[in-house]
């Protein structure tokens, strides 16, 4: 998909920038991938896209997390996000694999 004069577009690829926070936890999920599947263009200040979690980010969470969002009754498999929040997935995407199992390591050591 390409990105439309609003940002992105539904179908698109994406990953979360660096240092990017749940929205509802406080968290830092930079490094998440997953596919845009609705665009909130609704919203007051800016437009919101809901982003479905591709396996191998729903595979990384933690227990925490998962069990976290059960608690409060929110589906972990997908989550709203500001565009500026995240970037096109690229084709080397996937050579971010260390930063991100860095990452997971360290707020599994936490107990995150």
């Amino acid at each position: 998909m390409t990105m439309s004069n609003l940002g992105f577009d539904v179908g698109d690829k994406i990953v979360v920038k660096e240092g990017t926070e749940d929205p509802d936890f406080g968290t830092i999920i930079e490094g998440w991938a997953g596919e845009i599947t609705e665009v909130d263009k609704d919203s007051e200040s800016q437009i919101t896209y809901r982003i479905e979690w591709d396996r191998k980010t729903i595979t990384r969470m933690s227990k925490k997390h998962i069990d976290t969002c059960d608690k409060e009754n929110l589906d972990h498999t997908c989550m709203y996000l500001f565009g500026n929040e995240i970037v096109l997935q690229t084709v080397n995407h996937d050579a971010n694999k260390t930063n991100f199992w860095g990452l997971v390591k360290k707020l599994i050591s936490r107990g995150e």
